[in-house]
């Protein structure tokens, strides 16, 4: 068992978050019922995370109800092979967690116990990806801008499979005012990302090109003109480095002010 502490390891946990975030892997989080001592457990995704005020979201999954509360709080997701324990905060539209002080990478034999523990049924769909620490720990420039070719193999797979698109009828109207084509996608897609505030989310995709791409969201007052954003995966395909671009403008998209569009700008030399 590895032991990662949020003091030291930033990057490990960021990274663990923002997979688990893109891929909305299965999180199993349960907790010692203070009543009788028996286990309440519940399925969930994580919503989204926020280093600056160290709050966890999370959603049950179909089917699944949230019966927590105050005290002790174990969450343990197979992809990563991650346990971590946190105080439980809240049940609002969500569950609510502490931002843990430390994280625990699972051996096999450890992994055997907890599954053997909680009754999980080993499915597909929840493959199993460990995360690389020592990569990271290392990787202290993973904010920077990456050109193509220095980016690794995985991340150049992603951008070659979703920058490299068709042209739609709006793009040729408007070719001669974009200096790259941009394309929506044929199904929704869901892009993840972080602001320069640390705040991170996941948004759906509205279009995206090699120099840039748009997003909706419903609150228009979450990003300005003039923002950094650090775009971590799109879908389930995680970036070992983010793409970084800067907002341009901010525009709703229908009568009734219920939608807005993030257009963003990626740095250059991202290409």
């Amino acid at each position: 068992m590895r032991i990662i502490s949020s003091d030291t390891g930033f990057l490990v946990f960021r990274k663990l978050f923002q997979q688990l975030l893109s891929s909305q892997s299965p999180v199993v989080i349960w907790q010692n019922s203070a009543k009788n001592g028996a286990k309440v457990r519940c399925n969930t995704a994580l919503n989204a995370f926020h280093f600056e005020s160290k709050k966890l979201y999370f959603s049950p999954l179909e089917g699944e109800s949230a019966e927590f509360g105050p005290g002790m709080i174990f969450i343990y997701s197979e992809n990563g092979q991650i346990i971590f324990k946190s105080s439980f905060n809240e049940i609002n539209s969500g569950i609510c967690l502490d931002m843990p002080a430390e994280l625990k990478l699972l051996e096999d034999p450890e992994i055997t116990v907890i599954q053997g523990a909680l009754g999980i049924d080993m499915e597909e769909v929840w493959r199993v990806k460990r995360l690389q620490v020592d990569e990271i720990q290392a990787n202290s420039d993973v904010m920077k801008v990456k050109s193509l070719e220095q980016r690794s193999g995985n991340d150049q797979q992603i951008l070659n499979d979703e920058l490299f698109v068709s042209v739609d009828e709006e793009d040729k109207l408007f070719a001669d005012q974009r200096e790259s084509p941009r394309a929506r996608p044929k199904i929704q897609k869901y892009v993840t990302l972080q602001t320069e505030e640390g705040e991170t989310g996941r948004f759906a995709l509205f279009d995206l090109s090699q120099g840039g791409m748009a997003f909706v969201v419903e609150d228009e007052s979450f990003f300005s003109k003039g923002n950094m954003v650090y775009v971590f995966g799109i879908d389930a395909k995680v970036l070992d480095d983010p793409l970084i671009g800067k907002v341009m403008s901010v525009r709703s998209l229908n009568e009734a002010n219920q939608e807005f569009k993030v257009g963003v700008k990626f740095e250059e030399g991202q290409e």
